[in-house]
């Protein structure tokens, strides 16, 4: 099957490079994601793009055989490079550890890798062993980058040696100043108020995990229809809790009427065990919405 070239793509990837400005990163956390893409996909039809700076990474290393996406706030990113941007080609580099700073624009538009290729002329390609080329991913115009090198880790410095040098050899650009991004403070505290949905979503925000609104939604569903028979598995009697700031778990047990708790390992992650499976779904949604709570979800077994 042969892929149209959208009409708009040749034009954008002929305009001149910009600079990348860390210090004016957007701050995206996943629950951003669709706002920003709906907002990208009214300025593309106005023809006016919205452009903007991000943190993204590289996928290679991190468990992903394909080296054609970037990472972004819980997403992955399908880059065009305009021509001429120093250290640039279709393919991005391969890179063990450090980040990107990205100045450009989203297009609105959800991608293949297929489709991607067949942008750049390319409609006969294989994928890597064990890579998707079919699920879709966010399309980005990269107008201008520049790499945050990885910090010093005694355990892969070889690697991040590796990784810099290969950057100096493509002639990227490096970054002058950190991503404001790349250290977000941890919020000093969680919300407290009603639990509601809309108290999760403020949670998930300082967060950035869309887990939190996940669970609960499984939960009202589970209010409703009973417990399901999901992907997951049955669930069980058993609630995973990952407490906020060393929060005293013997206390939430007694505020939640949990029969049992145990730690996991030295970790932040306890099990808190119920009278019963309706008892454990109860309580879900009173864990996720409290204060001591960073995480919360109802544990399964397979079917």
């Amino acid at each position: 099957m042969v892929r149209p070239t959208p009409e708009w793509l040749p034009a954008a990837l002929a305009r001149p490079a910009t600079i990348a400005r860390p210090e004016a990163a957007t701050c995206v956390t996943s629950l951003d994601v669709p706002d920003l893409l709906a907002g990208a996909e009214v300025a593309m039809a106005k023809g006016s793009p919205k452009r903007i700076n991000i943190l993204a990474f590289s996928l290679y290393g991190m468990g992903c055989p394909c080296y054609e996406q970037f990472g972004f706030a819980h997403n992955s990113i399908l880059p065009f490079f305009v021509r001429g941007l120093p250290g640039a080609a279709r393919l991005p580099p391969r890179v063990h550890g450090g980040s990107f700073t990205l100045a450009g624009y989203f297009t609105g538009r959800r991608i293949d890798t297929y489709e991607w290729y067949a942008a750049d002329g390319v409609h006969e390609v294989k994928p890597e062993e064990g890579a998707d080329y079919t699920s879709r991913h966010l399309e980005f115009i990269v107008e201008g980058w520049c790499f945050h090198p990885p910090k010093p880790n005694p355990d892969s410095n070889d690697l991040f040696d590796e990784s810099i040098a290969e950057m100096r050899r493509l002639g990227v650009p490096f970054c002058s100043l950190e991503n404001a991004c790349s250290n977000r403070p941890e919020p000093k505290s969680l919300p407290v108020g009603p639990c509601s949905r809309n108290l999760l979503l403020r949670k998930a925000r300082l967060l950035d995990d869309q887990s939190l609104l996940l669970e609960w939604d499984a939960a009202q569903a589970r209010y409703r229809e009973g417990p399901p028979h999901d992907p997951k598995g049955e669930p069980r009697d058993e609630v995973s809790v990952n407490v906020w700031r060393d929060a005293d778990v013997s206390a939430l047990a007694r505020r939640y009427a949990a029969k049992r708790f145990e730690r996991i390992a030295n970790s932040s992650t306890w099990i808190l065990q119920f009278d019963g499976v309706p008892r454990a779904i109860d309580a879900i949604q009173g864990l996720l919405c409290d204060h001591d709570v960073a995480a919360a979800s109802i544990n399964s077994i397979s079917k």
